[in-house]
């Protein structure tokens, strides 16, 4: 049985690690006052984070949200980043400190794309996500790797 996830418990899992992820980050960010992206960097670019709890040796993989909601066909992920102009998409794992940067969010998207992987649900409470596990080796020269100081 697949897991249910709390939309709440997400959602403060994701601010501690916001938080992390501002103490250990090259670039010079500020919190975004909008809901569209996560930060600013000083030359007002865009920035969202999406962090992976999962763990960095546990996986040889990304985990690729592509649809929000699933019943209205929201996108998620990159999908959405692009939607809302967003002109870095880093992903951050937890438990190591590193995270990538893709730079190019249209690229990425038609890099998964073009994988054809099985969309994985993501259950929660009144609605589902999804979203692919796509192998980190075969998106490189899409993102750049950096490691935090976790």
């Amino acid at each position: 049985m697949a897991k249910v996830y709390s939309w709440k418990e997400q959602l403060e899992k994701g601010m501690k690690a916001e938080e992390l992820f501002l103490d250990i980050c090259h670039l010079n960010l500020t919190k975004s006052d909008t809901r569209d992206y996560d930060f600013v960097t000083r030359d007002g670019r865009r920035v969202e984070l999406k962090t992976d709890f999962y763990g960095e040796a546990r996986t040889p993989n990304f985990f690729i949200e592509r649809w929000s909601v699933m019943e209205q066909d929201k996108p998620g992920g990159p999908w959405q980043s692009r939607q809302k102009k967003v002109d870095l998409y880093i992903y951050l794992y937890a438990d190591t400190g590193a995270y990538y940067v893709f730079s190019d969010l249209k690229a990425l998207c038609k890099a998964v794309e073009k994988m054809d992987l099985p969309l994985i649900p993501v259950r929660n409470k009144t609605y589902s996500g999804g979203g692919f596990k796509v192998p980190r080796n075969e998106l490189k020269g899409l993102y750049r790797r950096y490691k935090g100081a976790a």
